[in-house]
């Protein structure tokens, strides 16, 4: 059976003369099976002898950390944990997806998983899944790069399609930077996914209905990540469709509802306007020829 040994304080192992004992759990000998970073033998040790708290959640302690097997080189790791009842089951279930579903992408898309321990300290009962340290989070500088959004979405259509798991909670905060490419973490809400996505996600173009589309997650991240141009847009403070933008000169017939503002000096802010949209991908080059 294969050990995990926290050898450091991680705040609920203190003793009674103010030192604290390391904490030892097991790998699971009836759920999940062993997955490590190479072809180690069944029975292990591994030793975490140095830490820091890089997240605390309302059910799960996150720590980024260096874990060493042997005469081996300390390889850097992160590791969620709970110590609450009621998540156990939870944690479980996150390390399944990862030994199943997740498999063939670790190490590329999600984190290489190095396993699920379990044991007590003292009165509690603790749970502990160990992945590896693969990134920073995601920055401005990701967040205004179209390449990154665009293979961010990619990727989590390979999940949808390939891997059949719905992440659950996509956002930027559940996302890492790994040499340049984004990476996902938190599985903790996902579950098994037979996606509908019924087209592409085109860069630029407005985006459909979700019924239309077909896939509810997918959808959201086109919109949350900038992929997709607007599909209602603000002009002259009016609110319209780019369905109903057939060219500049309907924009300001649409919009303008006032006499404060020439209709010559609209027709001009409406060219530019158009001309925006066009260079997006909103809205295609022939709005700009058209008359009406």
């Amino acid at each position: 059976m294969s050990t995990l040994r926290l050898e450091f304080d991680i705040g609920i192992n203190w003793t009674d003369d103010g030192s604290f004992d390391p904490i030892i759990l097991h790998r699971p000998t009836s759920s999940l099976s062993d997955i490590t970073c190479d072809d180690s033998s069944q029975s292990e040790t591994l030793y975490v002898r140095q830490g820091k708290r890089i997240h605390r959640g309302r059910s799960t302690l996150v720590w980024a950390a260096q874990m060493q097997r042997g005469g081996e080189s300390p390889i850097d790791i992160v590791f969620k944990l709970t110590t609450l009842k009621a998540h156990h089951d939870d944690l479980l279930k996150e390390a399944g997806f990862y030994q199943n579903e997740l498999a063939t992408v670790q190490g590329k898309i999600v984190p290489k998983f190095y396993g699920i321990f379990q044991g007590h300290f003292g009165s509690r009962f603790i749970t502990c899944m160990v992945l590896e340290h693969c990134g920073q989070p995601m920055r401005e500088a990701q967040y205004q790069n179209l390449d990154f959004k665009v293979e961010l979405v990619n990727r989590l259509q390979y999940l949808h399609s390939s891997c059949g798991i719905e992440h659950g909670d996509v956002c930027g905060g559940n996302i890492l930077v790994s040499h340049g490419y984004p990476v996902f973490i938190d599985f903790e809400h996902a579950r098994p996914h037979n996606c509908k996505r019924s087209m592409a996600i085109e860069v630029g173009k407005p985006w459909p209905q979700v019924l239309e589309f077909g896939c509810f997650e997918l959808h959201d991240a086109g919109k949350y990540f900038g992929i997709w141009g607007p599909a209602i847009v603000e002009f002259l403070d009016d609110c319209i469709s780019v369905y109903q933008i057939t060219s500049p000169k309907r924009l300001v017939e649409l919009t303008l509802h006032n006499d404060y503002i020439d209709p010559d000096d609209a027709l001009e802010q409406a060219q530019e306007f158009v001309q925006y949209l066009v260079n997006r991908g909103t809205l295609p080059k022939s709005v700009l020829t058209m008359s009406k």
